[in-house]
Order: structure tokens, then C-alpha cells, then sequence
């Protein structure tokens, strides 16, 4: 898993597209750090 700072605002996230149907995510979304979700997906920060 990889962990984000606190500061970072934007991440890339990868999922298994059956979980993202379930949870109504769209591909290439960006979240906020906060959002809260299960610890099977991954994050990868946005490079700018």
C-alpha cells in the first residue's frame, strides 16, 4: 500500500472495476486525502 502526507490534495486511485461499480466511482476521479476508503485500494499521488 502506499501512504500519502497529509498535505497531499489530489492522488491517483486503482481499483478493481467490479469494486468501482459497487461504490460508483468513475475512472481517473480525483478524491480528496480524506475520503475514507477500504484498504484494498491503492493510491498513487498526481504528479504535477
Amino acid at each position: 500500500m502506499v501512504r500519502l502526507q497529509p498535505s497531499e490534495k489530489k492522488f491517483l486511485i486503482l481499483i478493481p472495476e467490479r469494486k468501482a461499480k459497487i461504490l460508483g466511482l468513475k475512472k481517473d476521479m480525483e478524491f480528496d486525502v480524506d475520503s475514507d476508503f477500504s484498504e484494498n485500494i491503492i493510491y498513487k499521488p498526481i504528479k504535477n
